[in-house]
Protein backbone atom coordinates (compact mmCIF):
# COMPACT_ATOMS: atom_id res chain seq x y z
CA UNK A 1 0.00 0.00 0.00
CA UNK A 2 1.56 3.35 -1.04
CA UNK A 3 1.56 6.47 1.16
CA UNK A 4 -1.48 8.06 -0.50
CA UNK A 5 -3.50 4.84 -0.22
CA UNK A 6 -2.38 4.32 3.38
CA UNK A 7 -3.39 7.85 4.32
CA UNK A 8 -6.80 7.46 2.67
CA UNK A 9 -7.22 4.09 4.41
CA UNK A 10 -6.47 5.49 7.86
CA UNK A 11 -8.66 8.57 7.40
CA UNK A 12 -11.56 6.62 5.91
CA UNK A 13 -11.35 3.84 8.50
CA UNK A 14 -12.29 6.35 11.20
CA UNK A 15 -15.62 6.82 9.39
CA UNK A 16 -16.25 3.12 8.76
CA UNK A 17 -17.10 1.69 12.18
CA UNK A 18 -20.33 -0.25 12.72
CA UNK A 19 -23.34 1.99 13.26
CA UNK A 20 -23.95 0.59 16.74
CA UNK A 21 -20.77 2.26 18.02
CA UNK A 22 -21.15 5.63 16.29
CA UNK A 23 -23.08 7.45 19.04
CA UNK A 24 -20.51 6.80 21.77
CA UNK A 25 -17.71 7.46 19.30
CA UNK A 26 -19.05 10.94 18.47
CA UNK A 27 -19.39 11.77 22.15
CA UNK A 28 -15.91 10.60 23.07
CA UNK A 29 -14.10 12.26 20.20
CA UNK A 30 -16.01 15.50 20.75
CA UNK A 31 -14.56 15.59 24.27
CA UNK A 32 -11.08 14.78 22.98
CA UNK A 33 -11.35 17.63 20.47
CA UNK A 34 -12.45 20.11 23.12
CA UNK A 35 -16.00 20.31 21.72
CA UNK A 36 -19.04 20.06 24.01
CA UNK A 37 -20.50 16.57 24.09
CA UNK A 38 -23.94 15.83 22.61
CA UNK A 39 -26.97 16.62 24.69
CA UNK A 40 -28.62 13.45 23.35
CA UNK A 41 -28.02 10.80 20.77
CA UNK A 42 -25.94 12.09 17.87
CA UNK A 43 -27.58 12.37 14.44
CA UNK A 44 -26.87 9.16 12.52
CA UNK A 45 -25.23 10.66 9.44
CA UNK A 46 -22.54 12.73 11.14
CA UNK A 47 -19.02 11.30 11.01
CA UNK A 48 -17.20 11.02 14.32
CA UNK A 49 -14.12 12.92 13.14
CA UNK A 50 -13.30 14.97 10.10
CA UNK A 51 -10.65 13.75 7.68
CA UNK A 52 -7.50 15.60 6.82
CA UNK A 53 -7.91 18.29 4.22
CA UNK A 54 -5.96 20.65 2.04
CA UNK A 55 -6.95 24.26 1.41
CA UNK A 56 -6.26 25.22 -2.21
CA UNK A 57 -5.75 28.86 -3.22
CA UNK A 58 -6.67 29.83 -6.78
CA UNK A 59 -5.69 33.45 -7.53
CA UNK A 60 -8.47 35.51 -9.11
CA UNK A 61 -6.01 37.78 -10.90
CA UNK A 62 -3.78 34.95 -12.16
CA UNK A 63 -0.67 33.27 -10.81
CA UNK A 64 0.38 29.96 -9.27
CA UNK A 65 -2.19 27.70 -7.63
CA UNK A 66 -1.14 26.83 -4.07
CA UNK A 67 -2.20 24.38 -1.35
CA UNK A 68 -2.00 25.01 2.40
CA UNK A 69 -2.46 23.12 5.63
CA UNK A 70 -5.66 24.73 7.00
CA UNK A 71 -4.56 24.12 10.60
CA UNK A 72 -1.51 26.37 10.30
CA UNK A 73 -1.58 28.42 7.04
CA UNK A 74 2.20 28.60 6.97
CA UNK A 75 4.17 28.33 3.77
CA UNK A 76 2.40 26.62 0.83
CA UNK A 77 2.70 22.83 0.97
CA UNK A 78 2.19 22.54 -2.81
CA UNK A 79 2.53 24.90 -5.79
CA UNK A 80 1.55 24.42 -9.43
CA UNK A 81 4.25 24.43 -12.11
CA UNK A 82 2.13 26.61 -14.40
CA UNK A 83 0.48 29.95 -13.58
CA UNK A 84 -3.28 30.12 -13.93
CA UNK A 85 -4.92 32.97 -15.88
CA UNK A 86 -7.53 35.26 -14.30
CA UNK A 87 -10.19 32.99 -12.78
CA UNK A 88 -13.96 33.53 -12.80
CA UNK A 89 -14.96 30.56 -10.62
CA UNK A 90 -13.66 27.31 -9.14
CA UNK A 91 -15.92 24.27 -9.62
CA UNK A 92 -14.18 21.82 -7.30
CA UNK A 93 -11.83 18.83 -7.23
CA UNK A 94 -12.52 15.42 -8.76
CA UNK A 95 -11.29 13.11 -5.96
CA UNK A 96 -10.65 10.15 -8.28
CA UNK A 97 -8.71 11.88 -11.07
CA UNK A 98 -7.24 14.51 -8.71
CA UNK A 99 -8.05 17.32 -11.10
CA UNK A 100 -9.18 20.77 -9.99
CA UNK A 101 -11.69 22.35 -12.40
CA UNK A 102 -12.12 26.10 -12.88
CA UNK A 103 -13.45 28.59 -15.43
CA UNK A 104 -11.30 31.60 -16.34
CA UNK A 105 -12.50 35.09 -17.23
CA UNK A 106 -12.06 34.26 -20.94
CA UNK A 107 -14.72 31.53 -20.41
CA UNK A 108 -12.33 28.58 -20.78
CA UNK A 109 -12.77 25.40 -18.76
CA UNK A 110 -9.43 24.63 -17.10
CA UNK A 111 -8.00 21.71 -15.14
CA UNK A 112 -5.13 21.80 -12.69
CA UNK A 113 -3.53 18.36 -12.27
CA UNK A 114 -2.77 18.01 -8.57
CA UNK A 115 -0.29 15.20 -9.25
CA UNK A 116 1.72 16.62 -12.19
CA UNK A 117 1.11 20.28 -11.13
CA UNK A 118 0.27 21.21 -14.73
CA UNK A 119 -2.64 23.23 -16.13
CA UNK A 120 -4.68 22.46 -19.23
CA UNK A 121 -7.57 24.08 -21.12
CA UNK A 122 -10.45 21.64 -21.72
CA UNK A 123 -13.06 23.74 -23.56
CA UNK A 124 -13.92 27.32 -24.51
CA UNK A 125 -17.04 29.48 -24.60
CA UNK A 126 -18.33 28.33 -21.21
CA UNK A 127 -21.35 30.33 -20.03
CA UNK A 128 -22.21 28.21 -16.98
CA UNK A 129 -20.67 25.18 -15.28
CA UNK A 130 -21.20 22.93 -12.25
CA UNK A 131 -19.47 19.90 -10.74
CA UNK A 132 -21.55 16.82 -9.81
CA UNK A 133 -20.97 14.54 -6.83
CA UNK A 134 -18.91 12.01 -8.82
CA UNK A 135 -16.49 14.72 -9.98
CA UNK A 136 -17.90 15.06 -13.48
CA UNK A 137 -18.43 18.60 -14.78
CA UNK A 138 -21.46 19.85 -16.72
CA UNK A 139 -21.03 22.96 -18.87
CA UNK A 140 -23.35 25.15 -20.95
CA UNK A 141 -21.87 27.03 -23.92
CA UNK A 142 -23.06 30.15 -25.77
CA UNK A 143 -25.34 28.01 -27.95
CA UNK A 144 -26.89 26.58 -24.74
CA UNK A 145 -25.49 23.14 -25.49
CA UNK A 146 -24.77 20.95 -22.47
CA UNK A 147 -21.52 18.96 -22.29
CA UNK A 148 -20.47 16.53 -19.57
CA UNK A 149 -16.76 16.11 -18.83
CA UNK A 150 -16.04 12.80 -17.12
CA UNK A 151 -12.31 12.27 -16.44
CA UNK A 152 -11.79 15.18 -18.91
CA UNK A 153 -13.59 13.28 -21.72
CA UNK A 154 -16.46 15.40 -23.19
CA UNK A 155 -19.94 14.10 -24.04
CA UNK A 156 -22.27 16.61 -25.71
CA UNK A 157 -26.01 16.37 -25.05
CA UNK A 158 -28.31 16.25 -28.05
CA UNK A 159 -31.05 18.59 -26.71
CA UNK A 160 -30.12 22.31 -26.37
CA UNK A 161 -31.55 24.42 -23.57
CA UNK A 162 -34.15 27.03 -24.62
CA UNK A 163 -32.58 29.64 -22.28
CA UNK A 164 -29.55 29.80 -19.99
CA UNK A 165 -30.47 28.14 -16.65
CA UNK A 166 -30.81 30.01 -13.38
CA UNK A 167 -29.86 26.80 -11.54
CA UNK A 168 -28.15 23.58 -12.62
CA UNK A 169 -26.81 20.36 -11.13
CA UNK A 170 -25.85 16.83 -12.17
CA UNK A 171 -26.67 13.37 -10.86
CA UNK A 172 -24.67 10.26 -10.07
CA UNK A 173 -25.30 9.07 -13.63
CA UNK A 174 -25.49 11.28 -16.71
CA UNK A 175 -28.70 13.20 -16.00
CA UNK A 176 -28.41 16.99 -16.15
CA UNK A 177 -30.90 19.07 -14.15
CA UNK A 178 -31.71 22.71 -14.94
CA UNK A 179 -34.20 25.25 -13.66
CA UNK A 180 -35.09 27.83 -16.31
CA UNK A 181 -36.10 31.38 -15.43
CA UNK A 182 -39.04 31.33 -17.83
CA UNK A 183 -42.65 32.28 -17.10
CA UNK A 184 -43.67 29.92 -15.62
CA UNK A 185 -40.41 28.46 -14.42
CA UNK A 186 -39.50 25.01 -15.71
CA UNK A 187 -37.40 22.22 -14.27
CA UNK A 188 -35.76 20.17 -17.05
CA UNK A 189 -34.10 16.77 -16.83
CA UNK A 190 -31.85 15.93 -19.78
CA UNK A 191 -30.25 12.66 -20.76
CA UNK A 192 -27.48 12.47 -23.34
CA UNK A 193 -29.86 11.56 -26.18
CA UNK A 194 -33.10 13.33 -25.24
CA UNK A 195 -35.07 15.44 -22.81
CA UNK A 196 -36.40 13.19 -20.05
CA UNK A 197 -38.76 15.54 -18.20
CA UNK A 198 -40.11 19.12 -18.16
CA UNK A 199 -42.00 20.16 -15.02
CA UNK A 200 -43.57 23.40 -13.77
CA UNK A 201 -41.58 24.86 -10.86
CA UNK A 202 -42.28 27.65 -8.34
CA UNK A 203 -40.36 30.95 -8.50
CA UNK A 204 -38.38 30.33 -5.31
CA UNK A 205 -34.64 29.60 -5.06
CA UNK A 206 -33.89 25.93 -5.91
CA UNK A 207 -31.68 23.63 -3.81
CA UNK A 208 -30.43 20.15 -4.70
CA UNK A 209 -29.05 17.21 -2.77
CA UNK A 210 -25.36 16.45 -3.12
CA UNK A 211 -26.24 13.51 -5.40
CA UNK A 212 -28.73 15.52 -7.49
CA UNK A 213 -31.50 12.97 -6.95
CA UNK A 214 -33.83 15.59 -5.44
CA UNK A 215 -34.45 19.30 -6.05
CA UNK A 216 -36.44 21.45 -3.62
CA UNK A 217 -38.03 24.81 -4.41
CA UNK A 218 -39.78 26.92 -1.78
CA UNK A 219 -42.91 28.90 -2.60
CA UNK A 220 -43.89 30.73 0.57
CA UNK A 221 -44.59 28.05 3.18
CA UNK A 222 -44.93 25.33 0.56
CA UNK A 223 -41.86 23.36 -0.53
CA UNK A 224 -42.06 21.34 -3.74
CA UNK A 225 -39.72 18.33 -3.93
CA UNK A 226 -38.82 17.04 -7.40
CA UNK A 227 -37.33 13.58 -7.86
CA UNK A 228 -34.97 13.67 -10.82
CA UNK A 229 -35.36 10.05 -11.96
CA UNK A 230 -38.19 8.43 -13.90
CA UNK A 231 -41.14 8.64 -13.27
CA UNK A 232 -40.14 12.09 -11.86
CA UNK A 233 -42.70 12.31 -9.04
CA UNK A 234 -43.17 15.46 -6.95
CA UNK A 235 -44.14 15.90 -3.30
CA UNK A 236 -45.07 18.95 -1.28
CA UNK A 237 -44.38 19.91 2.31
CA UNK A 238 -45.75 22.85 4.30
CA UNK A 239 -43.18 24.54 6.52
CA UNK A 240 -44.04 26.25 9.79
CA UNK A 241 -43.52 29.69 8.19
CA UNK A 242 -42.58 31.18 4.78
CA UNK A 243 -39.13 29.91 3.78
CA UNK A 244 -36.31 32.39 2.99
CA UNK A 245 -33.66 29.79 2.17
CA UNK A 246 -33.36 26.00 2.01
CA UNK A 247 -30.42 23.56 1.89
CA UNK A 248 -29.97 19.79 2.19
CA UNK A 249 -27.53 18.01 4.48
CA UNK A 250 -24.60 16.39 2.62
CA UNK A 251 -26.21 12.95 3.03
CA UNK A 252 -29.47 14.33 1.62
CA UNK A 253 -31.44 13.00 4.59
CA UNK A 254 -32.33 16.39 6.09
CA UNK A 255 -33.52 19.79 4.93
CA UNK A 256 -32.62 22.97 6.79
CA UNK A 257 -35.13 25.81 6.40
CA UNK A 258 -34.54 29.47 7.22
CA UNK A 259 -37.57 31.67 8.03
CA UNK A 260 -38.19 35.26 9.10
CA UNK A 261 -37.51 34.30 12.72
CA UNK A 262 -34.34 33.52 14.69
CA UNK A 263 -34.31 29.77 14.09
CA UNK A 264 -33.67 26.99 11.57
CA UNK A 265 -36.25 24.27 10.99
CA UNK A 266 -34.86 20.74 10.49
CA UNK A 267 -37.00 18.39 8.37
CA UNK A 268 -36.64 14.71 7.49
CA UNK A 269 -36.44 14.72 3.70
CA UNK A 270 -38.12 11.29 3.37
CA UNK A 271 -40.86 11.24 5.99
CA UNK A 272 -41.28 15.06 5.79
CA UNK A 273 -41.41 15.20 9.59
CA UNK A 274 -40.05 18.11 11.61
CA UNK A 275 -37.04 16.79 13.52
CA UNK A 276 -35.85 19.83 15.45
CA UNK A 277 -35.61 23.61 15.68
CA UNK A 278 -32.18 25.21 15.98
CA UNK A 279 -32.26 28.52 17.86
CA UNK A 280 -30.10 31.39 16.60
CA UNK A 281 -29.32 34.88 17.95
CA UNK A 282 -31.12 36.50 14.99
CA UNK A 283 -32.83 35.93 11.66
CA UNK A 284 -30.66 33.96 9.19
CA UNK A 285 -30.39 35.04 5.56
CA UNK A 286 -28.32 32.12 4.16
CA UNK A 287 -27.40 28.63 5.36
CA UNK A 288 -24.46 26.37 4.56
CA UNK A 289 -23.10 23.05 5.87
CA UNK A 290 -19.58 21.71 5.69
CA UNK A 291 -18.80 18.60 3.63
CA UNK A 292 -19.14 16.23 6.59
CA UNK A 293 -22.52 17.58 7.72
CA UNK A 294 -21.19 18.29 11.22
CA UNK A 295 -21.33 22.10 11.09
CA UNK A 296 -24.10 24.48 10.03
CA UNK A 297 -23.16 28.08 9.16
CA UNK A 298 -25.87 30.74 9.12
CA UNK A 299 -25.48 34.25 7.73
CA UNK A 300 -27.31 37.02 9.62
CA UNK A 301 -29.51 39.43 7.71
CA UNK A 302 -27.32 42.31 8.91
CA UNK A 303 -23.53 42.47 9.17
CA UNK A 304 -20.58 40.29 8.16
CA UNK A 305 -20.52 37.29 10.46
CA UNK A 306 -21.53 33.64 10.70
CA UNK A 307 -23.37 31.76 13.41
CA UNK A 308 -21.70 28.36 13.76
CA UNK A 309 -23.90 25.50 14.99
CA UNK A 310 -22.55 22.08 15.96
CA UNK A 311 -25.17 19.72 14.55
CA UNK A 312 -23.95 16.90 16.80
CA UNK A 313 -25.37 18.89 19.74
CA UNK A 314 -27.75 21.36 18.07
CA UNK A 315 -26.03 24.20 19.92
CA UNK A 316 -24.58 27.51 18.77
CA UNK A 317 -20.79 27.28 19.15
CA UNK A 318 -19.67 30.77 18.22
CA UNK A 319 -20.38 33.89 16.18
CA UNK A 320 -17.48 34.33 13.78
CA UNK A 321 -16.39 37.53 12.06
CA UNK A 322 -16.38 36.73 8.33
CA UNK A 323 -17.36 37.96 4.90
CA UNK A 324 -19.58 35.68 2.77
CA UNK A 325 -19.03 34.47 -0.78
CA UNK A 326 -19.71 31.33 -2.83
CA UNK A 327 -16.64 29.54 -1.45
CA UNK A 328 -16.31 30.87 2.12
CA UNK A 329 -16.90 30.62 5.02
CA UNK A 330 -16.63 26.86 5.38
CA UNK A 331 -15.11 24.24 7.68
CA UNK A 332 -12.01 22.27 6.68
CA UNK A 333 -11.19 18.92 8.25
CA UNK A 334 -12.76 18.20 11.62
CA UNK A 335 -13.16 21.68 13.11
CA UNK A 336 -11.20 24.42 11.30
CA UNK A 337 -13.37 27.36 10.27
CA UNK A 338 -12.06 29.15 7.15
CA UNK A 339 -13.08 32.81 6.83
CA UNK A 340 -12.38 36.10 5.06
CA UNK A 341 -11.64 39.02 7.39
CA UNK A 342 -10.82 42.53 6.21
CA UNK A 343 -8.75 41.40 3.25
CA UNK A 344 -7.08 38.39 4.87
CA UNK A 345 -7.83 34.68 4.95
CA UNK A 346 -8.20 33.55 8.58
CA UNK A 347 -8.73 30.09 10.10
CA UNK A 348 -10.32 29.51 13.50
CA UNK A 349 -10.11 26.43 15.74
CA UNK A 350 -13.70 25.46 16.53
CA UNK A 351 -12.49 22.53 18.63
CA UNK A 352 -10.27 24.67 20.87
CA UNK A 353 -11.38 26.59 23.96
CA UNK A 354 -12.20 30.17 23.05
CA UNK A 355 -12.08 29.36 19.32
CA UNK A 356 -8.73 31.09 18.67
CA UNK A 357 -7.29 32.20 15.36
CA UNK A 358 -4.95 29.44 14.18
CA UNK A 359 -3.72 30.84 10.87
CA UNK A 360 -3.76 33.92 8.65
CA UNK A 361 -2.72 34.73 5.06
CA UNK A 362 -2.43 38.46 4.56
CA UNK A 363 -4.27 39.48 1.37
CA UNK A 364 -5.70 35.99 0.95
CA UNK A 365 -9.31 37.18 0.89
CA UNK A 366 -8.88 38.42 -2.70
CA UNK A 367 -8.51 34.87 -4.05
CA UNK A 368 -10.74 31.80 -4.44
CA UNK A 369 -10.46 28.86 -2.05
CA UNK A 370 -11.52 25.22 -2.12
CA UNK A 371 -11.32 22.54 0.58
CA UNK A 372 -10.42 19.04 -0.61
CA UNK A 373 -9.47 15.73 1.07
CA UNK A 374 -6.57 15.43 -1.41
CA UNK A 375 -3.16 15.63 0.24
CA UNK A 376 0.09 16.46 -1.59
CA UNK A 377 2.91 13.95 -1.30
CA UNK A 378 4.87 16.40 0.85
CA UNK A 379 2.22 16.06 3.58
CA UNK A 380 1.55 12.32 3.51
CA UNK A 381 3.97 11.17 6.21
CA UNK A 382 2.64 13.63 8.79
CA UNK A 383 -0.96 12.86 7.81
CA UNK A 384 -0.39 9.13 8.31
CA UNK A 385 1.00 9.74 11.80
CA UNK A 386 -1.88 12.06 12.72
CA UNK A 387 -4.47 9.63 11.37
CA UNK A 388 -2.93 6.81 13.39
CA UNK A 389 -3.12 8.99 16.53
CA UNK A 390 -6.80 9.65 15.85
CA UNK A 391 -7.44 5.95 15.48
CA UNK A 392 -5.67 5.16 18.77
CA UNK A 393 -7.98 7.64 20.53
CA UNK A 394 -10.99 6.30 18.66
CA UNK A 395 -10.22 2.66 19.42
CA UNK A 396 -9.89 3.41 23.14
CA UNK A 397 -13.54 4.54 23.11
CA UNK A 398 -14.91 1.43 21.45
CA UNK A 399 -16.04 -1.78 23.10
CA UNK A 400 -14.01 -4.68 21.74
CA UNK A 401 -16.10 -6.70 19.33
CA UNK A 402 -14.55 -9.71 17.67
CA UNK A 403 -17.06 -9.44 14.86
CA UNK A 404 -15.46 -6.19 13.65
CA UNK A 405 -12.27 -8.07 12.73
CA UNK A 406 -12.56 -9.63 9.31
CA UNK A 407 -11.43 -13.20 8.68
CA UNK A 408 -10.53 -14.77 5.39
CA UNK A 409 -14.08 -16.13 5.07
CA UNK A 410 -15.88 -12.86 5.84
CA UNK A 411 -17.98 -11.13 3.19
CA UNK A 412 -17.34 -7.36 3.33
CA UNK A 413 -19.94 -4.77 2.28
CA UNK A 414 -20.22 -0.98 2.37
CA UNK A 415 -23.39 0.46 3.88
CA UNK A 416 -23.89 3.82 2.14
CA UNK A 417 -27.43 4.74 3.23
CA UNK A 418 -30.16 3.87 5.70
CA UNK A 419 -33.65 5.28 5.22
CA UNK A 420 -37.23 4.63 6.22
CA UNK A 421 -38.19 5.28 2.61
CA UNK A 422 -38.12 1.96 0.75
CA UNK A 423 -38.77 3.49 -2.67
CA UNK A 424 -35.94 5.99 -2.38
CA UNK A 425 -33.52 3.31 -1.13
CA UNK A 426 -34.28 1.07 -4.10
CA UNK A 427 -33.93 3.98 -6.52
CA UNK A 428 -30.59 4.91 -4.98
CA UNK A 429 -29.38 1.30 -5.26
CA UNK A 430 -30.50 1.33 -8.89
CA UNK A 431 -28.45 4.50 -9.55
CA UNK A 432 -25.37 2.91 -8.00
CA UNK A 433 -25.86 -0.28 -10.01
CA UNK A 434 -26.21 1.74 -13.21
CA UNK A 435 -22.94 3.49 -12.34
CA UNK A 436 -21.20 0.10 -12.04
CA UNK A 437 -21.39 -0.53 -8.29
CA UNK A 438 -22.90 -3.87 -7.06
CA UNK A 439 -25.60 -2.35 -4.86
CA UNK A 440 -28.67 -3.84 -3.20
CA UNK A 441 -31.18 -3.01 -0.45
CA UNK A 442 -31.40 -4.84 2.87
CA UNK A 443 -34.96 -4.82 4.24
CA UNK A 444 -35.42 -3.89 7.92
CA UNK A 445 -34.96 -6.73 10.38
CA UNK A 446 -36.84 -4.89 13.14
CA UNK A 447 -39.28 -1.98 13.39
CA UNK A 448 -36.40 0.33 14.39
CA UNK A 449 -34.24 -0.40 11.37
CA UNK A 450 -34.35 1.32 7.99
CA UNK A 451 -33.86 0.12 4.44
CA UNK A 452 -30.09 -0.14 4.09
CA UNK A 453 -28.33 0.35 0.76
CA UNK A 454 -25.17 -1.76 0.63
CA UNK A 455 -22.46 -2.24 -1.99
CA UNK A 456 -20.45 -5.45 -2.32
CA UNK A 457 -19.36 -8.03 -1.41
CA UNK A 458 -15.63 -7.40 -1.43
CA UNK A 459 -12.85 -9.87 -0.61
CA UNK A 460 -11.16 -7.55 1.88
CA UNK A 461 -11.63 -4.37 3.87
CA UNK A 462 -9.03 -2.64 1.71
CA UNK A 463 -10.96 -3.45 -1.48
CA UNK A 464 -14.22 -2.22 0.07
CA UNK A 465 -12.64 1.04 1.26
CA UNK A 466 -11.16 1.67 -2.19
CA UNK A 467 -14.74 1.72 -3.50
CA UNK A 468 -15.79 3.90 -0.55
CA UNK A 469 -13.22 6.53 -1.52
CA UNK A 470 -14.53 6.57 -5.08
CA UNK A 471 -18.11 7.05 -3.86
CA UNK A 472 -16.98 10.09 -1.89
CA UNK A 473 -19.61 9.89 0.87
CA UNK A 474 -19.75 8.56 4.45
CA UNK A 475 -20.12 4.79 4.78
CA UNK A 476 -19.81 1.90 7.22
CA UNK A 477 -18.06 -1.43 6.80
CA UNK A 478 -20.46 -4.35 7.27
CA UNK A 479 -19.14 -7.86 7.87
CA UNK A 480 -21.40 -10.76 6.91
CA UNK A 481 -24.75 -8.87 6.90
CA UNK A 482 -27.91 -10.99 6.59
CA UNK A 483 -27.91 -11.36 2.81
CA UNK A 484 -29.30 -14.48 1.22
CA UNK A 485 -26.73 -16.39 -0.82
Amino acid sequence: MDDQSRTDFLITRSLSRPATSLGSLVAGLALLAGCPGPGGQAPPDLPAVGGHASLIRVPRSGGPVEAYDPDSLGEPIWTSRTDAPRIREVLGVNPETRLLFAVDTARNLLTVDLESRGLRAQASGIEAAVMAADGSVFTVNAGRRVTRFQASLPTQYRTPLPVTPVFQTGTLGDRYIAVLGTKPRRLLVLGVERQLASLDAPDGEPAATFWGDQVAVANGREIVLFQTEDPFPTRTFEASAPVRHIIFSPSGHRMYLAHDDPSVEVVDRYALDRLATLDLPGVPRRLRTDASGRWLLARPTVGDSAWVVDLATGRLVTTADTEWDEDLPTVAGAATLVTRRRGDLVTVGLGQPGHPEVGRIVGGAADLWVVTPWLPKERLTRAVAAAESILVAQDSLLVTDSQTVATVTDRIFLQVSSSQNAEWSREYAKQLTTAGYPAQVLDPGTADEGYRVVVGPYPSREAAEETGRKLGRPYFILTNPPIKQ
